[in-house]
């Protein structure tokens, strides 16, 4: 039994398929938050696997496969036979000529010259109809990736804003306990102190941007790689 090249390469595509559910399926049982960050390689592979739109053209691929493998077949169903039946006497017309009675039969086999001719245009333009989902699908990946680094390196970013604002406050928390101290002390005067409160609750304030920053920033980077969080 002879396997063909495009069976082959359908069987190929549906067992990624399969893998790739299989892989984001575990994915999703991980929690990742901003405070442990993966690597950037899981969130693309993850994409990889669970991008609806890159399903839609594996499935429109493998659509375009089976359409050019129908059409090796497809002309047959133009193709039709014409059986002729006769009963009556043989000849030439003249009585010496004449046969004896009986019967006829005969069969004709047509193929309309469109089966022929517009066959190799019709798997023309299959052919092109495959390569371009491909091509869609490429693009797609390409795409997909870049926005997914540029969102990965701005959750990063975000992070280690996060890490400057801890130790800003950390900072002026110090500031602002000594200044309270001294100002009961009466070291410094009231509009000293005002201004280190100031700075402290200012810092406080940002501290709290950044945390939502990050908090959104990381929520669309695993929604843009199909992760779920429980």
């Amino acid at each position: 039994m002879k396997i063909r090249l495009s069976h082959i390469l359908l069987l190929i595509t549906f067992t990624m398929m399969l893998v790739k559910n299989q892989y984001s399926q575990t994915l999703t049982k991980k929690a990742f938050t901003a405070d442990s960050i993966p690597p950037l390689f899981v969130f693309i592979d993850s994409a990889m696997a669970n991008s609806p739109a890159i399903k839609m053209y594996e499935t429109q691929i493998v659509q375009n496969q089976c359409q050019m493998d129908l059409l090796k077949y497809n002309w047959m169903k133009e193709i039709y036979m014409v059986v002729d039946s006769k009963y009556g006497q043989y000849g030439a017309g003249q009585p010496g000529d004449q046969l004896s009675l009986g019967y006829g039969a005969g069969a004709v086999i047509k193929i309309p010259l469109s089966a022929i001719a517009g066959n190799g245009q019709r798997k023309k333009i299959a052919k092109m109809e495959l390569e371009g989902s491909i091509f869609n699908k490429e693009i797609l990946i390409s795409e997909l990736k870049k926005a997914i680094i540029r969102q990965y390196n701005e959750t990063v970013y975000k992070k280690q804003i996060l890490t400057i604002r801890v130790e800003a406050l950390e900072v002026a928390s110090i500031s602002q306990k000594l200044s309270e101290k001294e100002f009961k002390g009466g070291l410094i005067h009231v509009d000293q102190y005002s201004r280190v409160s100031e700075i402290y609750f200012s810092q406080l304030q940002l501290l709290e941007q950044s945390k939502m920053e990050l908090k959104t920033s990381m929520a669309v980077l695993l929604e843009m790689a199909g992760i779920k969080q429980s």
